[in-house]
């Protein structure tokens, strides 16, 4: 059962680290507000639902935002929640320099359940949202993998990509190690292919790759000018 507002105590060994973050806070509406509040992140996978759940607490010092992730699904592995906990760090409008009391009014609109970080599309080359999570069947297998945004990797037109496996024996996900070999920008327009590559101010170089024993083979490669939307093949 859910209820539009949730306190939960937090074990150490419930979660993957704090994240602290300090803004400007609104004192007279913030002390009319919950001190304490969990937001969840369903995420379906294999036609079950799993549920990914965040603390956001307001540090009775200073009124500055903390973040918990509370890490208690044994389907990820301890890689996957420092990742996640990095992304709430590195973006700022989930809670790097939020104030409290707008992240509380925001969650509490959504009824505290947001999806919006998480789809389930492989979108084109030049129409990649940057979601934190993508979750498909990537190399046509039949079991979804997960595309987990490392922002801590990323640049500004670089957005890099760590990919997770489900582990048919252990029934766990894994990290797929040095699956992506730079950026990831999407598929193609086929939804066959992945685009790979590695960006600067000037140049695109990029890379269209097929999957093949689930691994990206390079089909090919070209360069285009930094500043245009369209692939070069």
């Amino acid at each position: 059962m859910f209820c539009c507002f949730l306190y939960q105590e937090v074990q150490a060994s419930d979660t993957a680290g704090n994240v602290k973050h300090r803004s400007v806070p609104d004192y007279s509406l913030q002390d009319s507000l919950p001190s304490v509040f969990v937001e969840k992140w369903i995420l379906n996978i294999r036609n079950k639902k799993h549920i990914l759940r965040f603390e956001y607490r307001k540090n009775p010092d200073d009124a500055s935002l903390v973040v918990t992730i509370l890490n208690k699904d044994a389907l990820f592995p301890e890689s996957f929640y420092k990742k996640l906990e990095a992304y709430f760090e590195l973006t700022p409008f989930l809670s790097s320099g939020a104030v409290y009391s707008e992240v509380y009014e925001r969650c509490h609109a959504a009824g505290f359940i947001d999806n919006s970080q998480v789809s389930y599309v492989k979108e084109p080359y030049g129409h990649m949202t940057a979601k934190a999570l993508y979750i498909y069947d990537i190399d046509n297998d039949g079991i979804p993998e997960i595309l987990l945004a490392d922002k801590e990797g990323s640049s500004a037109d670089n957005n890099i990509y760590e990919l997770y496996r489900l582990n048919k024996q252990t029934g766990r996900f894994v990290k797929a190690d040095h699956f992506f070999k730079g950026a990831f920008y999407g598929w193609d327009q086929t939804k066959k292919y992945i685009i790979t590559g590695m960006s600067d101010t000037q140049e695109r170089h990029l890379v269209k790759n097929k999957i093949f024993n689930g691994a990206l083979v390079p089909v090919k490669k070209c360069i285009i000018a930094a500043s245009e939307g369209n692939t070069c093949f």
